[in-house]
């Protein structure tokens, strides 16, 4: 079974398992395979769980506000995979279903994702880095798994990076996306909206807000008051082993905060590791040795790394392009999953059995016409 993003749907549903989706409020629907109109519309307040084809050969998309027992009642089957905050996976990881069956269980959770500049970073590196993390910060308004929440720079060019992601930052514009000049979208809910700004509140307390507003903002195309508008918003904290909250709390939201370190590998990479576990860290750099050095010393730490460099500044599509054939999970805190990695994502599904008998009887049962 899969609590997932839709990302896992494919593998959930090719090993013949059930898909609950569990990221909207509280309407279902039942699609025809044909692609027509919903056959039945239900609006549901607790939990959702069925077979994932019906026997007239329908999907259940649905979803879930809370994690209830009854959700996991098949994982001893199948195994479970499951996308969203580190709270619900721990909910559901101790949830009847999988605790006392001893299922296996799949967890994408929070992800306090890295992005460091190398010291030898100039011109086009430097460029793309800026571009880069910009990117990772305002797109899908910061709501999705890889976005970069922690910044790590040479301390000697903390300011030039300051000022360069400040004015990058400066020229998004948020708002209603059906207007050509808005950049930035809303988030998706009020109650994101009221987390984000919670935790903007929260790494105040510890670094200084360089870009944005703190509060929420009146977007572009949309009337005053209205929608779930709050702008790219980027902080500085200049001690970062003080700032423990920016490496515990991820503000899902288009929010980072900007660190120094000591140009050393040793240094960078223990910055990295107090996230305690992500999905991807990314490295800018051309200095093949240094770069090889962190991937050595922080490779663990994130279930992928990204190498951003002059060669790759025309084309890089960033660490947010997770391709199907790799590796999609991390370790710590980002759960321990692994998802998509072409085969791999299949695995979770599958039930491995060795039969052992005689070489006739085997070789009869295991035909396959």
């Amino acid at each position: 079974m899969a609590v997932t993003a839709s990302r896992e749907l494919i593998a959930a549903l090719f090993c013949g398992t059930c898909q609950v989706d569990g990221h909207l409020p509280v309407t279902i629907d039942f699609f025809p395979w044909d692609g027509s109109a919903p056959a039945s519309r239900t609006t549901i307040t607790h939990a959702v769980y069925t077979n994932a084809l019906s026997p007239d050969g329908r999907i259940l998309l649905g979803a879930v506000e809370e994690p209830f027992p009854q959700v996991v009642v098949w994982a001893v089957h199948t195994g479970e995979a499951f996308t969203g905050s580190a709270a619900t996976a721990r909910a559901l990881r101790d949830s009847p279903g999988i605790a006392v069956a001893n299922a296996r269980f799949n967890i994408e959770a929070d992800s306090l994702n890295a992005a460091v500049l190398a010291p030898d970073a100039e011109d086009a590196t430097f460029d793309l880095f800026v571009r880069y993390v910009a990117r990772e910060m305002t797109q899908k308004s910061g709501q999705k798994c890889t976005a970069v929440r922690r910044i790590f720079v040479p301390h000697d060019r903390l300011d030039t990076v300051q000022d360069a992601l400040a004015a990058r930052l400066g020229s998004v514009v948020t708002g209603n996306p059906a207007d050509p000049d808005v950049t930035m979208g809303p988030l998706a809910t009020n109650a994101q909206l009221d987390d984000t700004l919670a935790g903007i509140d929260a790494l105040g307390k510890v670094a200084n807000r360089i870009v944005g507003s703190g509060t929420r903002v009146d977007g572009r195309g949309s009337p005053a008051g209205r929608g779930f508008f709050v702008g790219p918003t980027l902080f500085r904290a200049d001690h970062p082993l003080a700032a423990t909250i920016v490496h515990e709390r991820e503000v899902f939201g288009p929010v980072a905060t900007l660190m120094p370190y000591d140009r050393t590998v040793t240094n960078a990479s223990d910055l990295v590791r107090l996230g305690g576990g992500m999905l991807v860290t990314s490295v800018h750099g051309d200095d093949a040795d240094w770069t090889r050095d962190f991937i050595l010393n922080g490779g663990a730490n994130a279930g992928r790394l990204y190498v951003g460099s002059a060669d790759s500044a025309a084309s890089a599509p960033g660490s947010g392009a997770v391709f199907p054939q790799t590796q999609h999970g991390g370790p710590g805190r980002a759960g321990g999953g692994a998802e998509l990695g072409g085969l791999v994502g299949l695995r979770l599904y599958m039930q491995r059995v060795t039969v052992q008998g005689a070489p006739g009887v085997i070789a009869s049962v295991s035909k396959t016409d």
